[in-house]
């Protein structure tokens, strides 16, 4: 038995390490008893934390002891009452007898008023048997290590019988397979850390997305945030933080961890969580400008180490020409950042070099280099296998086909980047290159530089009706072109060049989400069988076009044929 006061405290959020951190309160007269316990099996410490209303004792028994009467267990291990302030934060630590055994134990929390909440954590004796600890060294494969630790459960703190171990395990003991290091005496503890990190991962991965938070908090210890850790962080607003947590939600962590030791590459959760962070808020910027602020600003020193291994980069005319380049990029991981920085300062650096300008210091003047969906008098015709579209994929005949008529044309890295967003000011020069719409005027468009290089593409396609300014009179060139945006403009050029369109109607499962102003364009290419929504009847409006769906809308629009 061990027992110990808090110097000015409350109550219990018990972790039961190896298996699951749970949350207990506990309500005296109004007010709730709540706090945080872990267990650190380095050195064998239990950590308390919390905030008080008032003043509580604390009494660890072994679970096996089953007191029928809580009171008693007080009475028995009384210690003085500490008077705490009310909404005091406090913590403590202690560690077990070196005589404990390994084992489940309880921890009791009481007030004065006799209100008790309990919860229980598994202690294991340290260092683990050295012969265990060489058998889970040379184990090759996760069910190896899963026979070996639940071949001693006691020494490796689990319990093979508990629901929520059995859920997670598998998943639990393929990332430890991934993140374990080769243990020694000195640091035997680290197997219980690396296991219980790799339990945390696996129930982050099984979680709902809007449970992910939650979980992570639970779990904060283990993942190796530190006791007491804060994780929120100012930089996230609303929309980063909800596609953080997403993020996690869909990780595969198994292969997360196997690419990060791979690339040499720290193998644990906090580094990757912190890559996360900016992957997240990356996909969820608003512009070219939230994209440079994110990296040269926000996250500076995570991405220093690519922004600062790039010569070219501080000699740039056109700083800005490489965001904007990167803006119309699809980020699935964080390495993905550093290599579209990379491709941009290298293509924006090669232009400068051979004088075919930037942006010239703007976020919309001068010539755009390497526009994706235009004709690109660098792009050999010939070129119409990209490294990224084999020929299975969905788009490839018409990313081909437009491809040889010059109307899309892919990278110098030869990919096509069929993912990748479109803006609107690129789906206007696509469509104007498609069909042969004359692209010349001034635009009167407040946010359209009569210098930037699609200012006579927009001026030309406002003068047909076929593109129309906001509510504030902007265009918004570099804002991503919407599946219902995409869907009007395209029905406006069919409808210009002579062509009468069937009206439709409307049999999506977000019917209701789809903008009155694009519903008739909607139907009209949904009769004509030129936009389709997913497996599951849903055409998502709002959502961004694809490279790949914008050519193959161009690609059916061109192959229609009208009475």
């Amino acid at each position: 038995m061990w027992i110990k006061r808090l110097t000015a405290f409350i109550l219990v959020s018990a972790l039961s390490l190896g298996i699951n951190c749970f949350s207990v309160s506990c309500f005296a007269d109004g007010d709730t008893l709540s706090t945080r316990v872990s267990y650190r099996a380095e050195d064998a410490t239990v950590m308390v934390s919390g905030s008080c209303d008032g003043s509580v004792s604390v009494t660890v028994l072994p679970a096996s002891s089953s007191p029928a009467d809580l009171t008693d267990i007080y009475q028995k291990n009384y210690f003085d009452i500490i008077n705490a302030e009310q909404g005091t934060y406090c913590s403590d630590e202690f560690t077990l007898s070196d005589a404990s055994p390994s084992g489940l134990y309880t921890v009791y929390i009481t007030d004065e008023s006799g209100n008790n909440a309990a919860n229980s954590f598994r202690f294991i004796t340290v260092p683990v048997a050295y012969d265990l600890i060489a058998k889970i060294n040379a184990a090759s494969t996760a069910q190896d290590i899963r026979n070996i630790m639940e071949s001693a459960p006691n020494d490796f703190g689990i319990d093979p019988t508990d629901s929520v171990y059995q859920s997670y395990a598998a998943s639990a003991y393929e990332i430890f397979c991934e993140i374990r290091q080769k243990y020694t005496s000195a640091n035997s503890g680290a197997v219980y850390d690396d296991f219980y990190a790799a339990f945390a991962m696996a129930q982050l991965r099984n979680a709902d997305a809007s449970k992910a938070k939650s979980v992570l908090e639970k779990w904060a210890v283990n993942l190796g945030f530190g006791h007491n850790a804060d994780l929120t962080d100012s930089r996230l607003d609303a929309d980063s933080a909800s596609e953080l947590y997403r993020l996690l939600a869909e990780e595969d962590y198994v292969s997360v961890m196997k690419e990060r030791r791979e690339k040499q590459k720290e193998v644990s959760f906090v580094p990757f969580f912190e890559e996360e962070k900016v992957l997240a808020c990356v996909r969820t910027a608003k512009n070219w400008q939230g994209i440079k602020e994110v990296i040269l600003t926000d996250f500076q020193e995570k991405c220093s180490s690519f922004v600062n291994a790039s010569d070219e980069f501080p000699s740039l005319k056109s700083q800005e020409s490489v965001f904007i380049a990167m803006s119309r990029e699809t980020f699935r991981k964080f390495s993905d950042i550093a290599v579209a920085f990379d491709r941009a300062v290298s293509d924006q650096a090669k232009a400068e070099k051979n004088n075919q300008g930037g942006s010239s210091g703007s976020s919309s003047g001068g010539k755009q280099i390497g526009f994706p969906l235009a004709v690109d008098t660098n792009f050999s015709n010939e070129q119409k296998n990209f490294a990224d579209l084999p020929t299975s994929h969905w788009a490839y005949s018409a990313v081909t086909e437009l491809c040889g008529k010059q109307i899309v044309s892919g990278y110098p890295d030869n990919t096509f980047r069929p993912d990748s967003r479109v803006t609107r000011a690129e789906f206007v020069k696509l469509i104007s290159a498609a069909f042969n719409l004359n692209a010349q005027g001034e635009s009167t468009f407040p946010d359209v530089a009569a210098d930037s290089w699609y200012a006579p593409y927009i001026a030309s396609a406002a003068s047909m009706g076929i593109v129309k300014g906001d509510e504030s009179g902007n265009f918004c060139p570099d804002a991503s072109v919407t599946r219902q945006d995409a869907a009007v403009m395209l029905e406006r050029v069919l409808s210009y060049i002579g062509n009468t369109l069937p009206e439709g109607t409307l049999n999506f499962k977000d019917n209701a989400e789809i903008s009155a102003y694009s519903s008739g364009a909607v139907s009209s290419l949904s009769a004509l069988g030129i936009i389709r929504g997913d497996e599951n009847l849903y055409f998502h409006p709002l959502s961004i076009t694809k490279r790949s769906e914008a050519a193959m809308m161009i690609y059916q629009s061109m192959h229609l044929s009208f009475e």
